[in-house]
């Protein structure tokens, strides 16, 4: 069996999986090949994994998400929902932020959450989302809620994970449903929230970029389309500091050389702060 066609077999056994609503390693036929090449292996192993898409209508804006379980999770399994930034969509979260194989690994669900028109109402930014008031919080909370109704989510450990306005809203949610989110990553993306007052702690990884000139590590206005003063990381990591407390912890993590970029090794830094700060 050639590597071609063991990845055609790996996509033809998710859109069968999707269309039949299969679940499970059970539901699919399995390969009897012997083989040795390790992509070919992974390939095949790549069929047990669910990916599908959800949609519903909220507000009258349809929405979406776009979710991954890889095969052989726990009975009680992480979340991490993971938010594209500003002009971005689901499929760049999905192709940039690389969650897939460390989900696999980690034993954890992703969820890929879709924006409205390309923007997040964080707050103070941004775009359509902003000045049309959507409800990205209500929009979140019936993601958790349907995952949770088909999936064996861990309460304790759903995070959130964003880039730039992504990350913002990432900031806004923990600012509102603080028990419901254990701990957010935000990349290149501060607060943004007009109040802010959590009812639990929540723990906080700022990654930042000081050659970010879209989103500077020292905060900036922007006149033109977003017309938005931004915080600077320094701003939000002391905020998070203030009201955490001692009760968990609100890191800023500084890199030379990174723009406004998603950093190679962002997931796993994202997991590896996840991992060890589930709710208390």
């Amino acid at each position: 069996i050639s590597f071609a066609n063991a990845v055609f077999a790996t996509a033809t056994a998710v859109r069968l999986r999707g269309g039949l609503g299969l679940r499970d390693e059970h539901d699919v036929v399995g390969l009897d090949v012997a083989v040795n090449d390790a992509a070919l292996v992974d390939a095949i192993e790549r069929i047990r994994d669910l990916r599908e898409d959800v949609f519903w209508v909220q507000d009258n804006r349809r929405r979406t998400y776009r979710i991954f379980v890889p095969h052989g999770l726990p009975r009680s399994a992480p979340l991490v929902i993971a938010l594209a930034g500003y002009r971005q969509g689901l499929q760049f979260a999905q192709r940039e932020q690389r969650w897939a194989r460390l989900a696999g690994v980690g034993r954890f669900i992703v969820a890929y959450a879709q924006s409205y028109e390309g923007s997040w109402d964080a707050g103070l930014c941004c775009g359509r989302a902003k000045t049309g008031r959507v409800d990205d919080v209500g929009y979140l909370d019936a993601l958790i809620t349907r995952v949770q109704a088909t999936h064996p989510i861990d309460p304790r450990r759903i995070f959130l994970a964003g880039f730039s306005n992504g990350g913002m809203m990432a900031h806004r949610y923990a600012c509102e449903r603080a028990g419901v989110v254990a701990a957010i990553a935000s990349f290149a993306g501060p607060l943004e929230a007009t109040t802010c007052r959590p009812g639990r702690p929540v723990a906080v990884l700022q990654v930042q970029g000081l050659a970010d000139r879209t989103v500077p590590a020292a905060g900036r206005v922007h006149d033109g389309e977003l017309r938005t003063r931004l915080r600077s990381a320094q701003v939000t990591v002391r905020f998070w500091q203030h009201v955490d407390g001692a009760a968990a912890p609100a890191r800023l993590l500084l890199r030379a050389r990174l723009g406004h970029a998603w950093p190679t090794d962002g997931a796993a830094l994202a997991w590896a702060f996840f991992a060890a700060n589930p709710q208390r």
